[in-house]
């Protein structure tokens, strides 16, 4: 949070998810930007700086970034952070500190799994949802309202029943399970998977069919050179870059130094708990790609990315992925169903220049073949 008050209780400390655990002060010092004096409540996280530099530095946004610019916060501006994601997770052993000024639902309270995820209720105001000691991922979410309820005492979740599954849902439209302590050559210990949590496996539910949908995805484009793969709504143009509908991806040529995002739902044809798909693109320096399934990376293809190699979904630098230790299979949980995808490739300064999706399924060593998604697999809003 970005949050400086005074006199106010927020239980819990450092490896709990209440605020007391969570909340840090941040000071921002910039005469003629921020206002001088002001107090801003509005929560963040510290992904957010990454997209606030990069608008100060008048570059666009990387798409691997989560964070939403904090400068009209800073500005002064009303600002509903449309697409902001405020998400922890920690598990640790133990139980809460036994404070005599806590509330009495977290004195000596057993911490274990825990999620926190902040999100904006109908209503307009900041809510945030938790859960401590969870087991399966099936646990309903604990409520607060942060604001009127610093120190979190009055459980809100009996006036929300319909939020619970929404905020099951969004937990695994934002997160991905990844090792990131698997490379000795990074430097990194070459310890087994320290990461893994009971929802890992858990399957990431489709979404629900649009009231009119049509084959094909909206694809956008700008003529622009970027270092990184782009937010593509941060670059230059993009608002007046007019969607066109395009029936496969990998049927477009992608003119020499442009920027194309490609939006829309990927149908997946049955439930698997180990689905795996790959991309590539032709041999042209500088070209990259990234792609976004939900609000969770599913293909990075811009770091350290060759040209004319595959890319696969558990291309994280230095990481693998956690199931792959825990249970033996690798690859993404689905449903069958929609999923909201968006993929965004930088051309590099030739062209024309391709992109190639595939995808298969199966544990690992016993994958089906990996084949090309069809066309007929794309759909966006109408």
């Amino acid at each position: 949070y970005v949050c400086l008050q005074d006199g106010v209780i927020w239980d819990g400390i450092k490896r709990d998810v209440f605020d007391g655990g969570l909340r840090v002060p941040c000071v921002v010092y910039a005469p003629g930007l921020a206002r001088a004096g002001a107090v801003c409540g509005t929560p963040c996280q510290f992904h957010d700086w990454m997209a606030t530099f990069a608008e100060l530095a008048g570059l666009p946004k990387p798409m691997r970034c989560d964070g939403v610019s904090l400068l009209p916060l800073l500005r002064g501006e009303e600002s509903r952070r449309d697409g902001a994601v405020v998400y922890s997770e920690y598990a640790f052993g133990g139980k809460m500190a036994n404070y005599c000024d806590f509330a009495p639902n977290k004195a000596s309270r057993p911490r274990g799994e825990q999620q926190a995820l902040v999100f904006r209720a109908e209503d307009g105001r900041w809510l945030k949802a938790l859960r401590t000691g969870m087991e399966t991922g099936r646990e309903d979410f604990e409520i607060y309202d942060v604001d009127a309820d610093p120190q979190e005492s009055r459980d809100l979740a009996a006036q929300f029943p319909e939020l619970q599954e929404r905020l099951r849902r969004e937990v695994l439209y934002n997160r991905r399970a990844y090792d990131y302590a698997r490379d000795p050559q990074a430097g990194w210990r070459n310890n087994g998977c320290g990461g893994f949590r009971p929802y890992d496996a858990m399957m990431v539910p489709a979404q629900a069919e649009p009231p009119a949908a049509e084959p094909g995805l909206l694809m956008r484009r700008v003529q622009a050179s970027c270092p990184w793969v782009p937010e593509f709504d941060t670059l230059p143009g993009a608002a007046s870059a007019r969607p066109v509908r395009v029936a496969d991806p990998a049927a477009v040529e992608l003119p020499a130094g442009s920027v194309t995002e490609f939006r829309g739902l990927l149908r997946v044809p049955q439930d698997a708990r180990d689905w795996h798909f790959s991309l590539e693109l032709d041999a042209v320096e500088g070209s990259r790609a990234y792609m976004k399934m939900h609000g969770f990376q599913l293909i990075d293809a811009d770091a350290n990315y060759v040209p004319g190699t595959v890319a696969t979904e558990s291309a994280a630098a230095n990481a693998q992925e956690c199931l792959a230790e825990e249970t033996g299979r690798r690859g993404l949980p689905l449903e069958a169903g929609l999923h909201e995808i968006v993929l965004v490739v930088v051309q590099g300064p030739s062209a024309p220049g391709r992109v190639r999706l595939e995808w298969n399924r199966g544990p690992q060593g016993s994958q089906t073949p990996k084949v090309a998604i069809p066309a007929g697999a794309f759909s966006s809003p109408g």
